[in-house]
């Protein structure tokens, strides 16, 4: 195995919005046209959500959100931390630290996007808070320019992946989902999930406008692999076409889930999980799957799966494999 060093690769740190210790806003000099797109996603955003007479006790009560956005046709992406701000005047608008990353292989990366960031998502929180909570303005600034995001290379991230699906079980996450909050049948979640993808197959995820909510850990340290897993599971579907995911983890709001949006950095995707309890803004949820049943008896191939699944010692690396050969024809 090579030196540490080699395991990770450097991101470029910028960031952009609203701090208490300004009155204008606070942006970094490089990367001018992400930080142009982040002000245009989160002035949409804020558009959209102030339609709302309550928008402000919503704004005030999101919780801060690490969140990547990464295509399966691009080598480029972008690893964030949000959080509702305001200036020193107490008009609102959310403060953003990111870190732009260039990966070669982006539909491998795209899987393994949680596993990579999860250093890189913990720094930009830390500086992102500090600067929030600064009374100086230069307090607020010495604390982004502490921040050298560096992500794991996806080799790193595909072994650790790799083990971590070899060495647990079905049976095994959903006692840890359990734990979590979150109590479903992972057999019949994995089986909805399946169904509900299938268009995707031959539409992409054009149509796909409602968040995916996918049960994490609670434990920090699994909620990544976690995450990649049900990425796994997702990303299968789309090997005709590209797609622009947003992931959003959000595990300060009752029980952890991957929030996954389909359309990239849109606003309709972000004001969903800003306000998920606004109309329309509900998003697709595994919890409840017993709908399935139905389907399971009527085709061979999701009983084999299902039956498969039923097995508590099967290895979540194995479900991948089933899941694929029935669904993809793997």
């Amino acid at each position: 195995m090579s030196a540490v060093p080699s395991q990770q690769t450097a991101g470029e740190l910028l960031y952009f919005g609203k701090l208490p210790s300004r009155g204008d806003f606070v942006r970094s000099t490089q990367h001018a046209g992400l930080v142009a797109d982040l002000d245009q996603w989160q002035s949409r955003t804020l558009e959209r959500l102030s339609a709302d007479p309550r928008w402000k006790l919503v704004y005030d009560a999101a919780p801060d959100l690490p969140f990547a956005i990464v295509s399966t046709g691009s080598r480029a992406a972008l690893a964030g931390h949000w959080q509702a701000s305001q200036d020193s005047s107490g008009r609102r608008f959310p403060f953003i630290t990111a870190a732009a990353f260039e990966w070669p292989q982006p539909r491998d990366a795209a899987v393994l996007a949680p596993m990579m960031l999860a250093s890189v998502w913990g720094g930009l929180s830390r500086a992102g808070r500090a600067a929030r909570v600064a009374t100086e303005h230069a307090d607020a600034q010495a604390s982004l320019q502490s921040v050298q995001p560096q992500a794991l290379t996806a080799e790193r991230a595909r072994a650790e992946l790799l083990t971590f699906l070899d060495t647990h079980t079905v049976a095994g996450l959903e006692q840890m989902l359990a734990a979590s909050g979150t109590r479903l049948s992972l057999r019949q979640a994995v089986l909805a999930l399946g169904l509900l993808l299938q268009p995707a197959l031959t539409q992409g995820g054009g149509r796909m406008g409602k968040l995916l909510r996918l049960p994490l850990a609670a434990d920090p340290v699994l909620q990544t692999p976690v995450a990649s897993w049900w990425l796994l599971l997702v990303l299968g579907f789309f090997q005709r076409h590209d797609v622009e995911l947003a992931l959003f983890l959000d595990v300060h709001r009752g029980p952890p889930h991957l929030l996954l949006g389909f359309q990239g950095a849109s606003a309709s995707t972000l004001g969903a999980v800003i306000d998920p309890q606004a109309p329309g803004h509900e998003g697709v949820s595994l919890a409840q799957a017993e709908w399935v049943e139905a389907e399971v008896a009527q085709d061979v191939g999701l009983r084999k799966l299902s039956t498969y699944l039923s097995d508590p010692d099967l290895s979540l690396w194995q479900a991948v494999r089933t899941h694929q050969e029935v669904f993809l024809g793997a």
